[in-house]
């Protein structure tokens, strides 16, 4: 999951909700038509993936709870367990 940066046509850069950018190899199917997309695929390196599938998801996303909501141990009530958000 994270936001499209930019695609060559052949791979696309995506941005991750912990602030690191993947490389994302595209399988040959149509390229993300969003701003935010998840993709299932094979990790190739600690930066790079090739992709099976992708969802697009909008141009709207809220990453830092979407980041926050991975941290979230199973079990644990998610009302007590998210920070707020930082202001800017």
């Amino acid at each position: 999951m994270g936001k499209n940066e930019g695609s060559d046509g052949s791979t696309v850069t995506l941005r991750t909700p912990d602030d690191k950018t993947v490389r994302v190899q595209l399988a040959g199917g149509p390229a993300p038509a969003t701003a935010y997309v998840e993709f299932e695929g094979m990790v190739d390196g600690p930066e790079a993936v090739t992709e099976i599938s992708h969802v697009d998801f909008g141009n709207e996303f809220d990453m830092f709870t979407y980041n926050e909501l991975t941290k979230v141990k199973p079990g644990r009530l998610l009302s007590n367990s998210l920070p707020e958000r930082p202001t800017t």
